[in-house]
């Protein structure tokens, strides 16, 4: 019995690894494997795209009907449980998929028709045919304008529930459909256990009306507790204030996601104030692990973060200077492991990165917890990386945006435990070959020039002396260097095979990926 035991679980430990094409090459072998195989292949494979009409050709999705037929096996054999459905009139046209392979969905992505007004077959396909289902996207439709979610059933009000039911996408991203109230308040006390709201809007349309409406009836709702996740793509001040009053039901969000107020007409130029939004983070930060502000506009005024005692992700993003006051990481944010910022020249260094500020608070570094950080464009301080360093000196993953020879030099001598490494760099940087390989940066040219005149092997190697590189890194596992546009950057490689990055770090020229649709570059250097 511990032999057995011990086998199933090398198996499964060894799956959790495997790529999808590895795990499905792995149900070949045999019944046990193909069903041990099945959980992980369910949880990391694509959602499949199933049409029942196909309007042109070539198609990203799949024909139902082919998919039927080549899909033969019994329902315990069907590895997939993630489905998007789409280019369907009626719900019958979906019968034979759902009586078949209904059990084993547990996602699902419905893309109505604009006029589909199918209220009683929507509620078959959730009540009936879909028994296991955690995710549910609905494409905006008539459906949502009908005045009850129960008109014509057959079941009784309260009787079913979607007890399985985690996570809900709807939104109106087609114009001209207004959500019901009363639609989504009876469709959501049929959800006991949600857990995870995603409101997508149209910005051209009533999307904060839209969004408005659901929040109310999640106001109305008994499972406000259960909450854990919201994601709101256009929000407004008014949206804050109910969800400071859900905050005051018992809802403690665990992952918190929004934009800005969305532009359109006929809202008022009104702006989310700095008091609404601190009062919120402030009900939610002893719960809240997660936070993602996006600002695609300049409607939202500085604000200050509230005391956040266990954030370990933050993400921001924003097309405008974002003020929000000097943050000393240990008060503000004592347990945050990701950091990642973007834009350009929107994050103040003394208020994001202020080494006063964040010099030591309880005897130790206040970024000390810190292990993931993703930087904004527009840093280029040669000498920045030791300041980041000394206020995050545990990082072991590192985004940068805009690189230079001495910049790197400084990376490499900063974080000498780091793991992995992402440069995205333009015609805007230099060349990035004495920064890469370590040698003085008159030396590669010439070594350059050497190469292209094919006098290589007149170079004395004996004689190059190499300083801090990429080599300095020995727990680097692998980076990636992403240029944006054609130009010099791949010039380095060159230099590796005499050089003790060419002895650490391989570079297969044969596979450079060529990304002609934006006339970028993608190099991946990985471990040798």
């Amino acid at each position: 019995m511990t032999k057995c035991m011990c086998w199933v679980q090398v198996l499964e430990t060894i799956m959790k690894h495997l790529p999808l094409k590895s795990l499905l090459a792995s149900r070949l072998v045999c019944r046990k494997w193909c069903r041990y195989a099945h959980p992980h292949i369910q949880e990391i494979c694509d959602p499949v795209i199933l049409e029942v009409y196909q309007p042109w050709k070539p198609s990203r999705g799949h024909k139902l009907s082919k998919f039927l037929d080549v899909v033969k096996s019994s329902v315990e054999d069907c590895p997939f449980s993630k489905y998007v459905i789409r280019f369907f009139s009626t719900i019958s046209e979906l019968d034979q998929f759902f009586r078949k392979y209904g059990p084993t969905v547990k996602s699902l992505d419905l893309n109505f028709t604009l006029d589909f007004e199918d209220n009683a077959g929507l509620r078959r396909i959730l009540f009936e045919l879909t028994p296991n289902l955690e995710s549910l996207r609905i494409e905006c439709c008539k459906i949502l304008e009908s005045p009850h979610f129960w008109e014509y059933s057959e079941y009784e009000q309260g009787a079913s529930k979607l007890h399985r039911l985690k996570t809900l996408y709807i939104g109106n991203i087609r114009q001209g459909i207004a959500l019901n109230p009363t639609w989504i308040k009876e469709f959501l006390t049929m959800t006991p256990n949600l857990e995870k709201v995603i409101l997508q809007v149209h910005f051209k349309d009533n999307g904060h009306a839209f969004i408005q409406t659901v929040l109310d009836a999640l106001l109305q709702s008994r499972n406000v507790c259960r909450l854990k996740s919201i994601f709101i793509s256009s929000l407004t001040e008014s949206h804050l204030h109910t969800l400071i009053q859900l905050a005051h039901k018992g809802m403690a969000l665990r992952a918190f996601k929004f934009q800005d107020l969305c532009l359109q007409q006929p809202i008022p130029e009104e702006r989310i104030s700095p008091e609404t939004i601190h009062n919120f983070l402030w009900t939610q930060s002893w719960s809240l692990e997660t936070l993602r502000i996006e600002q695609r506009s300049n409607r939202i005024r500085g604000f200050t973060f509230p005391s956040m005692k266990i954030l370990k992700h933050l993400t921001m993003i924003s097309d405008d200077e974002l003020n929000v006051g000097s943050i000393n990481y240990g008060k503000t944010f004592p347990a945050l492991e990701s950091l990642t910022l973007r834009g350009y020249g929107v994050f103040p260094i003394h208020n994001y990165f202020s080494e006063s500020e964040n010099r030591f608070f309880r005897n130790t570094w206040t970024g000390s917890k810190l292990r993931k950080l993703s930087l904004p464009s527009g840093i280029r301080q040669d000498n920045f990386p030791r300041l980041l360093a000394r206020i995050f000196p545990g990082v072991k993953e590192l985004e940068i945006r805009g690189a230079s020879n001495q910049l790197l030099r400084n990376i490499w001598h900063s974080w000498p435990r780091l793991e992995k490494l992402k440069m995205v760099v333009s015609h805007y940087d230099g060349p990035l070959d004495s920064g890469i390989t370590g040698i003085d940066q008159d030396e590669c040219l010439r070594i350059q020039n050497d190469v292209e005149f094919e006098d290589f092997n007149e170079i004395d190697l004996d004689e190059i002396q190499d300083g801090p590189s990429l080599a300095d890194i020995e727990s680097i596992l692998n980076s990636m260097l992403i240029v944006r546009v054609p130009c010099k950057f791949f010039k380095f490689y060159n230099l590796f095979s005499i050089t003790r990055v060419g002895n650490r770090v391989q570079v297969d020229l044969d596979s450079l990926q060529y990304n002609y649709r934006r006339h970028g570059v993608l190099c991946f250097l990985s471990h040798e």
